[in-house]
């Protein structure tokens, strides 16, 4: 495969899968850029919407025999062969019990920004955010002008001990800002604050775990914020919690 050839979907999602060959994955990664990194968040949602999407499917099929055992292994079968084949009752229960599509269980109660937000951030390595070459005054220009657009001071969230600050942007989710910040932790795990301007009340810091990684939610009047990254609860506690009392009220 030279270069220049485009990747095609089933290659995407072999590579998102865990099952692309090695020279393939190679490819990939050495032509990561940010439009590939979307497309693959787009594939990576599909499969999140699809759990979703029949998920009220087990509550109509009392009948069926949904025990581990009446599936096969989820490594010995594609996605499609297990729908096909077990039909979509047992095919769902193999990918929400099992965790067929990346290892890990869906967690349906999610928000839907909140899984969005997982799976685009599924995608982050260590030198995704070492690529991005921000100064300390683009930084702090780029914080200005997103504070102004969510009507909260984000600078103070720029200093939160044991995360080095990388770069902000705006999103977006059903046509309502959605502001991320990426850091990176000690050990260079990518970690996101991700804040979305949504009408609602307060709400406490809750833990949580989507596509393998912690997170944590809250939300504060009319924002509503979102920590992931990492795999150790205990300390996305803590950051949450940081961030929270840095930005409250803000």
């Amino acid at each position: 495969m030279t270069p220049k050839q485009a990747f095609t979907d089933e290659e995407l999602t072999a590579f998102l899968d865990g099952e692309a060959p090695a020279e393939l994955c190679q490819n990939i990664e050495a032509q990561m850029s940010p439009e590939l990194e979307a497309r693959m968040a787009l594939l990576d949602r599909g499969k999140e919407q699809a759990i979703h999407a029949f998920a009220a499917v087990l509550n109509q099929a009392p009948d069926c025999d949904l025990s581990e055992s009446a599936v096969p292994h989820p490594g010995t079968m594609r996605p499609a062969a297990v729908f096909g084949g077990l039909g979509l009752v047992a095919g769902l229960v193999l990918a929400l019990g099992l965790g067929t599509w990346f290892g890990q269980p869906a967690d349906t109660s999610a928000e839907p920004w909140h899984v969005e937000v997982a799976a685009y951030h599924a995608l982050y390595v260590e030198q995704t955010l070492n690529a991005a070459n921000m100064t300390a005054e683009e930084n702090a220009q780029r914080l200005q002008a997103l504070s102004a657009v969510l009507g909260r001071d984000l600078s103070a969230a720029a200093e939160i001990e044991d995360l080095k600050f990388v770069r902000a942007q705006q999103l977006g989710f059903e046509g309502a800002p959605l502001i991320q910040m990426a850091f990176l932790a000690d050990d260079g795990t990518p970690v996101a604050l991700c804040i979305l301007r949504q009408q609602g009340g307060a709400q406490d810091v809750a833990q949580t775990n989507l596509k393998g990684m912690s997170g944590a939610s809250w939300a504060d009047n009319n924002l509503r914020f979102f920590l992931i990254g990492g795999n150790d609860g205990n300390a996305t506690k803590r950051q949450a919690d940081a961030f929270h009392a840095l930005l409250l009220g803000a």
